[in-house]
């Protein structure tokens, strides 16, 4: 706990505000927005509920280096 604490701490200390949001998002949410291509490399499933769902584009590991260079 204490190093996140102290994460925290210093992500604040320089302007940096958390986020905390879901994870996971209706797959037509993204199909009807992205690319073909896009679409195609979303990380997606049905769950449970017979929903199909998508993990968040920018919370995937490829996504990272993406938003480093922008």
């Amino acid at each position: 706990m204490y190093i996140f604490a102290r994460w925290r701490e210093v992500c604040r200390s320089y302007g940096f505000v958390e986020w905390d949001g879901p994870v996971l998002e209706p797959t037509e949410l993204y199909r009807k927005r992205a690319a073909p291509k896009s679409s195609a490399q979303l990380f997606n499933f049905t769950d449970k509920g017979d929903r199909e769902v998508a993990m968040r584009p920018e919370l995937t590991p490829d996504s990272r280096p993406r938003r480093r260079s922008a």
